[in-house]
């Protein structure tokens, strides 16, 4: 089957269902998500040992609500999935204007910070703006291929949110970047099991469509464990941190291994559970060091 096709359109001209679109487009930024997976950019002011501060909120902000939030809808609005996606079980209609504002929170973003932070924020955001542009926009988007997918993302969603994140504490580079990125791309198949009969249709050969729902959970049960490995070992094994990521992790592998093999189906609620309950670890943890 052909893949749905995807336009550029024009601004709507009439106001008649602004706020109808408007409610539409909060709800495809997916924020309780994005708010989970904002725990790499916490992440990133561990692994530079520095501390929090009024930049960090705006970079964090920025990040989580006008670089993550935004990309989430720009990408929505070119696959229009019916079913469910990582974070939001019933995404409503797309509409077009949800192209046009999903670029102008992007752009509110970088000018946010360039007003409110620094040059490196400012560099570190548009270089996170143009990997999520390739990873959606069609005639390069590397969604199409299940490993260029996965290094997009990770790149995006991890590395350098983690690299965001170290910035705005004082920090710079660092193993951490790796750790992030290898969270985000053991998690990315999962988010999308519940996709693989709209991807397939769309001709997105995602890494869920070309390799399977066993073959996602193998890769997770990998990848994931590396890095938590180098999370544990930038805080110490034996510390109140290192502790509380040991006994809050485990038991959420396990339970969503068990939960994922009685309900293989429902694979999106198990994913978006793991998310959620891995987050909650991760930031417990950061509260601690």
């Amino acid at each position: 089957m052909e893949a749905r096709e995807r336009t550029w359109p024009l601004p709507p001209t009439s106001g008649a269902h602004a706020g109808a679109a408007l409610r539409d487009f909060l709800v495809h930024l997916r924020l309780p998500f994005q708010l989970a997976l904002s725990v790499v950019v916490f992440w990133g002011v561990v692994w530079s040992g520095g501390t929090l501060s009024l930049r960090f909120l705006w970079v964090w902000l920025a990040w989580t609500v006008a670089l993550s939030g935004g990309a989430t809808a720009y990408n929505s609005y070119f696959d229009r999935d019916e079913g469910p996606v990582g974070g939001l079980r019933r995404p409503p209609k797309v509409r077009p204007s949800m192209l046009w504002l999903s670029l102008a929170l992007q752009l509110a973003g970088v000018l946010g910070l360039a007003a409110l932070a620094r040059w490196e924020d400012v560099a570190v955001y548009a270089v996170g703006a143009l990997v999520f542009f390739a990873y959606s926009t069609p005639g390069i988007r590397t969604k199409r291929r299940p490993w260029r997918a996965t290094a997009t993302v990770a790149l995006g969603s991890g590395a350098l949110a983690s690299l965001a994140g170290s910035l705005a504490a004082g920090g710079g580079p660092n193993l951490g970047m790796s750790s992030a990125a290898l969270f985000i791309a053991g998690f990315y198949p999962l988010t999308q099991l519940g996709q693989i009969d709209e991807d397939r249709r769309r001709g997105d050969r995602t890494f869920a469509v070309a390799l399977g729902r066993n073959a996602s959970f193998l890769w997770a049960g990998m990848v994931l464990p590396l890095a938590c490995a180098l999370n544990l070992w930038r805080v110490g094994v034996g510390s109140a941190a290192g502790l509380v990521l040991l006994l809050g992790l485990v038991p959420v592998a396990i339970a969503g291994g068990i939960w994922w093999r009685r309900a293989p189906l429902d694979a999106t609620a198990v994913a978006d559970w793991m998310a959620y309950a891995s987050a909650a670890v991760f930031a417990l943890a950061a509260g601690l060091v």
